[in-house]
C-alpha cells in the first residue's frame, strides 16, 4: 500500500517537474525572442542620399548706373538728369524694354574727399551722384543685348556702368520637390548596399530630414554641407539636394 502511495507520490512530482520545466524552457524562448526583437528595433542604418539637375534660368534681373560728378550735389544733379534721359532714350529706341517695364530708383548722393600725403582724407571736394536703371526681363537673352549697348554708351562718352545681371529660377519648390523624392530613392538604395554587406534586412524608415539645397554654376567645385548657395550669375545651373534618412535594420 505504502509502495504503491509512493510510486503515485513519485509520479506526479516528475509530471510536476516535467511541466515546470517546459515551462521555464518556454519562457526562457519568449524573453530571448523579446529581447532579440528590442535589440532588433534599436538597430538602424543613417545613409545621406543626393540629387541634381540641370536647369535653367528663366528671369534675368537687369540693371546699369549713371554717375554724375561736380562740387556741390546742386551742380551734379542736372548733369546726371541729361545723362539719365539720354540713356533713357537709347534703351526705348532699343525695343529691347518699354516704359513701362523700365524701372527708376531714387538717385545716390556720395561725397568725394580729398587726400592728404598720408591718404587721410581731410575735406570734402565734390559729391559723385548715382541713378539706377533696372527691370526684369523673361527673356534671359536680352541682358546681353543691352550690355552691349551699354558698352557703345561708354565708348560714346557717358559715365554709364552695367551691373552684374543676376539670372533667377522662378519654380525652385517644383525643382526641389522633384529633387528630395530622387534624393531619398537614392538613400535608400545606398542603404539596401549596406546591408547588402552586413547581412541584414532594410526595414522601414525611421525619419528624414533635408540637408543643404544647391543651386550652382555648371561644374562648379563648391561643396557646402551645411549650408545653401544660389548661384546668380549664370543662365545655365546645376541644383543639388542632399537627404539623411534613418532606416531600421533586422
Amino acid at each position: 500500500m505504502n509502495s504503491e502511495y509512493n510510486r503515485s507520490s513519485l509520479s506526479a512530482y516528475l509530471s510536476l517537474g516535467a511541466v515546470l520545466a517546459l515551462g521555464f524552457i518556454i519562457s526562457a524562448l519568449i524573453l530571448a525572442y523579446s529581447a532579440k526583437q528590442v535589440a532588433n528595433s534599436r538597430e538602424s542604418i543613417t545613409v545621406k542620399g543626393t540629387a541634381e539637375k540641370a536647369v535653367k534660368a528663366d528671369r534675368a534681373l537687369w540693371s546699369m548706373s549713371i554717375t554724375a560728378y561736380a562740387p556741390t550735389v546742386s551742380e551734379a544733379l542736372p548733369q546726371l538728369q541729361h545723362s539719365v534721359a539720354q540713356v533713357k532714350s537709347q534703351l526705348l529706341a532699343s525695343k529691347f524694354v518699354t516704359s513701362s517695364e523700365l524701372q527708376q530708383y531714387d538717385w545716390t548722393s556720395e561725397p568725394v574727399y580729398q587726400r592728404d600725403e598720408q591718404g587721410n582724407e581731410n575735406r570734402i571736394v565734390g559729391y559723385t551722384l548715382t541713378q539706377r536703371l533696372g527691370t526684369v526681363f523673361n527673356d534671359v537673352s536680352i541682358p546681353q543685348k543691352l550690355n552691349t549697348l551699354v558698352n557703345q554708351m561708354i565708348i560714346n562718352g557717358l559715365t554709364v556702368e552695367r551691373n552684374d545681371t543676376q539670372y533667377l529660377v522662378s519654380n525652385i519648390e517644383n525643382i526641389k520637390l522633384s529633387l528630395i523624392a530622387a534624393a531619398t530613392k537614392n538613400a535608400h538604395d545606398r542603404a539596401l548596399e549596406f546591408a547588402k554587406s552586413g547581412d541584414v534586412t532594410v526595414g522601414n524608415m525611421r525619419s528624414a530630414s533635408q540637408g543643404v539645397f544647391q543651386i550652382n554654376a555648371p561644374l562648379s567645385t563648391g561643396s557646402d554641407e551645411y549650408g545653401g548657395e544660389y548661384n546668380t550669375t549664370t543662365i545655365d545651373k546645376v541644383a543639388r539636394v542632399v537627404v539623411t534618412v534613418n532606416y531600421g535594420i533586422q
